[in-house]
């Protein structure tokens, strides 16, 4: 564990090229380390050796500098033409087997920058979560409850007494926390 030689922060990656501890979120604000190899302070300890200049996992031809890259979450280094036409084998990085798109929760500098990279790519994931339809807020209740109105999707019921059941449930009031929550499911 050592300090980032850009911005003091205490991290455990390390780079090769110009041995020094650089954190991720330096490492994405920096040019200076776009081709460079990264890992942690102990593997580069046990062997010091690294590639140089690097190669591009997926298409195995040298990465030259004046060529745009992709870093990913495990700090490898992809040809960015390479990753955005194709997605890699199995979906992981071709050297480690780190899975490449980080996951939603996943909100380091680093997963952002990688998100925005592949963004125009067709087999990225979409990040846009649907948002529920229709609804509505009341605020002709008292100051100490909350009401909320959601579109329910069609459903097939096929149990009479579920259905039974169901349409008992059209609106459902629930006392939590010292509030009245209302709460009605609109066919």
């Amino acid at each position: 564990m050592g300090r980032c030689a850009e911005c003091r922060k205490q991290t455990q990656n390390f780079c090769f090229v110009h041995q020094e501890f650089i954190c991720p979120a330096s490492l994405v604000a920096s040019d200076a380390h776009d081709l460079c190899v990264v890992g942690s302070y102990r593997k580069w300890v046990q062997d010091s050796a690294y590639p140089w200049p690097p190669q591009c996992s997926m298409c195995s031809n040298e990465i030259k500098t004046d060529e745009n890259v992709i870093r990913l979450t495990c700090l490898h280094i992809l040809h960015a033409k390479c990753l955005v036409e194709s997605p890699p084998p199995q979906g992981a990085c071709s050297i480690c087997r780190a899975i490449v798109v980080p996951p939603p929760n996943d909100t380091t500098p680093l997963a952002q920058k990688l998100r925005a990279q592949l963004s125009d790519a067709s087999w990225f994931p979409s990040p846009i979560t649907p948002v529920p339809q229709n609804i509505s807020l009341e605020s002709n209740l008292p100051s100490d409850s909350v009401s909320v109105q959601v579109d329910q999707p069609d459903q097939t019921v096929n149990d009479p007494a579920a259905h039974s059941q169901n349409a008992n449930l059209d609106e459902s009031v629930a006392h939590q926390n010292g509030l009245d929550v209302a709460v009605q499911v609109l066919p």
